[in-house]
């Protein structure tokens, strides 16, 4: 950004020394006349102290305020076309510098909110882009007067000067292709709700509208302060109209998808209320209620059951329900029998029936057979194992979408968790309160973790959690994806279950927005604002997520406040120690996490070493109280880099138990080795 700034402000010196040396014998041309000056320092100076509070504005905050400015400057303008006298005489009255004040203020502001907007997930040639544009734009307004130049330059540079000549031509041409490219930067569109979209549709109409009948009403600019500031602003506004124009055809194609948007927000909201409520509640009713009451609010379906496997037997029983009429209550009493819970318990796979009265796998239930509804129902498991089945009904046929089904099937993986740690207090109750509660957590934390790691040909992975005495919040984690694999490993600060429910949490979150395509700085940032909300003052969670691009080669990722990848490179036979910035999760707030959150990007081959791992892998402590250390990992990834991901991380495994001695480990430990074939 200084840079930038920097830059500008150079060339815009440059430029003026040129103009300045052209024009000096020019005793027409205003462009450093006091009044022309002050034109420029007004815009100048409106544009930079409008940063101190246009940066703290919401992305849709930031278009209301273009909005009302327009609105404010239109209704001034039309009251000026309403008066019979004018408001402009030869000597620049006081009412008029007023509103010439005005609309060089509407200019600054308008231009900052704007530049706001752009920088939203920026590269780095943005904001020198926006720059530069700003620096052809104040060189268009104050130099390109080809009817002057006509009259007073020498002849000997009629080509670079004159009215057809270079100069005025190519400042021309660079102010616009500045505001083309400038028009294209409206990745912040992507973070405004369906309701948001199209209220900044109208207004975006409203500007585009009211700004061009200020071009048109502005002319009086030309007498009351010079051709200057009539360029200036009619450029400025012409800028607005176009990067409005764009933000419309850009809405418009946003529309229709725009819902989707909408009900992922939905569904974290109820995963995280599912989270927060799942927080040291262990009575199994008030679970039950929980999960039924967010089950019927995420499907909108018209009642839900659940059905539970009784303890130490193959039979299912109904064990809570929410709005389900009386004769279907007496048929799920004894379920066992029924096609469809037999079908799930076989299958244990999703069931969605459009059409409950036509379809075989619910026709022995009587009441169902001349019924228009629709059913959905997800088996809740864990360790392979069906704890039971989760029903919801609507009163129409084809009720629920392909969404529904995926929704409730990743709702139901907390509430298994939830279900089963409920059971094991319950179980214990005699028991040691303390001890029980880490049981319950270490339980719920190796939930977490995936079963195996996944079966990719041109990647070897393996990967292990070991837990130290206290429960801990290590995770890590595989998203398979069409020619790609997303990985995640984490680490929520503190001990004990709240550490393992909050990773819970976080698993769930970035599993709803891994289904849609993120590059993996967009999903940590997705996550930090959800966790921001949710995490207790004192709690944060560092996280590393990259992506593995099998069909380019590339591995892609991102880290907030996590441990940096450990990178062999087989044709250099080196090792780095790759570390983009960022802020751990939940620690700060969306736009401050975005500015120090970088992607980091690395081109693998045959032979490369990928190591990932949590802090309890270098800051393992001896008796001496010594940490293990990154210099001594990258020793043994170097000293067995020919052998395979699983003996290197044997091998790591085995040099932290040697250095570690008889001391006892002191937090969890998660280490992830992947080697490309």
């Amino acid at each position: 950004m200084k840079k930038s700034l920097i830059l500008g402000t150079a060339l815009l010196i440059v430029i003026l020394m040129i103009a300045e040396f052209y024009l000096n014998q020019n005793s027409s041309v205003d462009v450093f006349s006091p009044r022309t000056l002050v034109i420029a320092f007004m815009v100048l100076f409106s544009y930079f102290i409008s940063r101190s509070w246009t940066q703290s504005l919401s992305i849709y905050g930031k278009v209301k305020i273009i909005f009302a400015l327009n609105l404010l400057l239109g209704a001034i303008y039309y009251f000026c076309a309403l008066s019979s006298k004018s408001f402009f005489d030869d000597n620049f009255n006081i009412l008029g510098f007023i509103i010439l004040m005005l609309d060089l203020t509407y200019i600054g502001v308008s231009l900052r909110l704007v530049h706001e907007l752009i920088i939203v997930q920026r590269k780095k040639s943005t904001t020198r882009n926006f720059v530069l544009f700003l620096v052809f734009l104040f060189s268009f307004s104050f130099f390109v007067q080809p009817d002057q130049f006509n009259t007073t330059v020498k002849p000997s540079f009629p080509f670079i000067m004159g009215p057809d000549g270079f100069f005025p031509s190519l400042l021309t041409t660079l102010m616009i292709f500045g505001m083309v490219i400038n028009s294209f930067r409206l990745k912040w569109i992507k973070f405004l709700n369906k309701g948001q979209k199209i209220k900044t549709l109208f207004q975006s109409s409203v500007i585009i509208l009211i700004s061009t009948l200020l071009i048109s009403k502005s002319a009086f600019l030309a007498d009351a302060a010079g051709a200057v500031s009539f360029r200036l602003f009619a450029s400025s506004v012409f800028f607005l109209n176009i990067y409005f124009s764009f933000t419309i055809i850009l809405i418009l194609l946003y529309l229709p998808t725009a819902g989707i948007l909408d009900r992922k927000a939905k569904e974290l909201a109820s995963l995280q209320q599912l989270s927060r409520s799942m927080l040291g509640v262990f009575d199994l009713n008030k679970v039950f209620d929980i999960i039924l009451q967010q089950t019927i609010e995420i499907t909108g379906s018209n009642f839900s059951w659940l059905i539970l496997k009784e303890e130490g037997k193959k039979s299912f029983q109904l064990v809570a329900e929410n709005g389900m009429p009386e004769r279907i209550k007496e048929v799920f009493e004894n379920p066992g029998h029924l096609s469809v819970v037999k079908w799930i318990n076989e299958n244990k796979n999703v069931l969605m029936v459009d059409r409950i009265g036509k379809d075989s796998r619910v026709s022995d239930i009587e009441q169902w057979r001349h019924r228009a509804g629709s059913l959905l129902a997800i088996p809740l498991i864990s360790n392979k194992k069906i704890l039971g089945i989760l029903f919801a009904v609507k009163n129409t046929e084809y009720g629920f979408v392909a969404d529904d089904r995926s929704l409730l099937a990743m709702f139901v993986n907390n509430a298994a968790i939830a279900i089963e740690n409920a059971q094991l207090v319950e179980e214990s109750v005699a028991k040691e309160k303390y001890e029980q509660e880490l049981k319950v957590a270490h339980e719920a934390q190796m939930k977490l973790l995936p079963a195996k790691t996944p079966d990719i040909p041109s990647l070897e992975i393996s990967a292990t959690c070991i837990t130290a005495n206290e429960v801990g919040g290590d995770y890590y984690d595989f998203f398979k994806y069409k020619n790609s694999l997303g990985i995640a490993i984490g680490d929520v600060s503190g001990k004990g279950a709240e550490a393992a429910f909050y990773m819970a949490e976080g698993k769930g979150i970035l599993e709803s927005f891994g289904q849609i395509n993120q590059t993996p700085a967009e999903l940590l940032s997705l996550t930090n604002d959800v966790l921001y909300k949710t995490l207790d003052a004192k709690t944060f969670i560092s996280m590393l997520y990259g992506v593995f691009d099998l069909k380019k080669r590339v591995f892609r990722f991102a880290r907030a406040g996590h441990c940096p990848v450990l990178y062999w490179s087989g044709e250099e036979e080196t090792i780095y120690l790759v570390e983009p910035p960022g802020m751990a999760l939940g620690l700060v707030s969306g736009d401050i996490f975005k500015k120090t959150l970088d992607q980091a990007e690395i081109q693998y081959q045959k032979g490369d070493i990928f190591v990932l791992c949590t802090d309890g892998v270098t800051e393992a402590m001896n008796e001496e109280q010594e940490e293990f250390g990154e210099e001594q990992l990258c020793e043994v990834v170097s000293d067995h880099f020919k052998e395979s991901a699983e003996e290197i991380q044997s091998a790591i495994l085995m040099k932290i138990q040697e250095f570690v001695g008889g001391a006892s480990q002191h937090d969890d430990l998660s280490l992830m080795v992947i080697k490309p074939r």
